[in-house]
């Protein structure tokens, strides 16, 4: 993947209010590959997006 030759984590980033659905939730905070391969939009309406996070900035959440 070129972000992480370009030493970068592609992260799902989701908006976290009532509507969030629990996919969106779920991945939210995560790089590309933790347990998903298939990009935002995960299904109608979705307001989740991937970002560029450089390596040494990532955390994975908990």
């Amino acid at each position: 993947m070129q972000a992480e030759a370009n030493g970068e984590y592609l992260v799902w980033s989701t908006i976290l209010d009532a509507q969030t659905t629990a996919l969106c939730r779920a991945r939210d905070g995560r790089r590309w590959g933790d347990g998903w391969l298939t990009p935002p939009p995960a299904h109608y309406n979705c307001r989740s997006v991937l970002i560029r996070v450089p390596k040494a900035d990532y955390q994975a959440p908990t």
